[in-house]
């Protein structure tokens, strides 16, 4: 098991890696690295991205059959692309060479995978994909890779997205989507009427973590973090104001024992989650968050109130003994009668807390039945 990533395992000889984004992209680096490829920067990046559009814009030109003078211009413009992207890498290579003091390497999360050059006339851009790759054979799909539009399209539906890397390349992408429970958008309004912010932490990428954010309406979201980065997240915040953590899962442990409070989903949460956290709610209606957070604000009120009116009835004596002469006879039965009274204060606010009701989670949850899809695969074609 790779902390806040995925796992690795080895099977008849090949190593398999599978995980998240953040898991592909440093085995893609290392296995890049190992091979002896120029390190990705800021210019190799753009030559490639530039060479990957006028290799497209040949490949549509060939397949709608336009002008052949049209068609040799976008070639020559390939050409040049080419030429560009070459020159880039060998200056990336030089700068390796070179160490310290030559140019910055691209940051981990902008690195991506170029697909290699497709032909003119393939299909590399459309074709006849389907869930598992290419139908039929030769269609040209060009291998996956952590930009295909398609993952793009997951990722930016709120989907979390399982890659599997065989030998450091990627061999499959795994849509592995959730429906939003109906009552997360509710919670989270009754949450901001109640003061509460709330700050989503997860170790799904940026753009899904962004896509769950807007439908649910999380004031932010914190995407591609490890168990110990929710930690450190949560001791930060802690700095401010009093913290809550709401988690279900392993990763979630350390985060929910840190924080002021820990509130642990216990129908569907793991053990460790449950132990860690000093809250557990025994139901999947994340309604029952508000209700929790407005029990005990009344609570607190409940017994200030309760212990104020007790400390106000001490003063009962007090007043008879300064205010009133000859009260010497009173004074005992005064003192014994506000303590006992305030006893009774005490104890009847707090017996009134026990016929409290659910205000938020009043009726249940009608989104227990979920309509899940299958999970979708798609493999290279390599």
């Amino acid at each position: 098991l790779l902390e806040g990533e995925g796992l690795l395992a080895v099977v008849d000889g090949v190593t398999v890696h599978v995980g998240n984004e953040r898991l592909a992209r440093r085995v893609l680096a290392e296995t890049a690295k190992a091979n002896g490829e120029p390190p990705r920067t800021p210019a190799t990046e753009a030559a490639a991205t530039a060479y990957a559009e006028a290799r497209a814009a040949v490949t549509y030109a060939t397949r709608e059959g336009l002008p052949a003078r049209m068609l040799k211009a976008l070639q020559k413009k390939e050409n040049a692309a080419r030429e560009a992207l070459d020159a880039a890498r060998a200056d990336a290579r030089a700068d390796q060479a070179r160490g310290p003091g030559g140019t910055p390497p691209m940051p981990l999360s902008a690195q991506t995978t170029s697909p290699p050059p497709s032909p003119p006339g393939s299909t590399a851009d459309g074709g006849d994909e389907c869930g598992v790759g290419c139908c039929g054979g030769g269609c040209g799909v060009p291998p996956l890779d952590l930009s295909s539009e398609l993952v793009a399209r997951w990722q930016q539906a709120g989907c979390s997205v399982l890659w599997v890397l065989f030998d450091g390349e990627i061999a499959a992408a795994c849509q592995l989507s959730d429906e939003v429970r109906g009552e997360a958008a509710a919670t989270m309004r009754e949450l901001e009427a109640l003061g509460v912010d709330a700050t989503m932490l997860t170790g799904d990428c940026e753009a899904t973590a962004q896509a769950v954010r807007v439908q649910v309406g999380i004031g932010d979201a914190v995407a591609g973090m490890k168990p110990s980065e929710k930690l450190e997240r949560i001791r930060a915040l802690r700095k401010k104001g009093v913290v809550g953590m709401v988690g279900d899962g392993v990763n979630d442990g350390p985060a929910l024992a840190a924080a002021d409070v820990g509130i642990a989903m216990g129908v569907s949460g793991t053990a460790m989650a449950s132990a860690a956290a000093g809250v557990v709610l025994m139901s999947n209606d994340l309604r029952r968050i508000c209700d929790a957070v407005w029990v005990a604000r009344l609570t607190t009120r409940t017994l200030r109130a309760a212990v104020g009116a007790s400390l106000a009835l001490k003063l009962v004596p007090l007043s008879l003994m300064f205010a009133l002469t000859g009260a010497e006879g009173y004074l005992i039965a005064a003192a014994v009668g506000s303590d006992v009274l305030g006893l009774v204060i005490v104890l009847a606010a707090a017996m009134n807390l026990l016929r409290v009701q659910p205000r938020y989670a009043a009726e249940p949850c009608a989104n227990y039945v979920s309509a899940l899809e299958g999970p979708t695969v798609v493999t290279s074609s390599v």
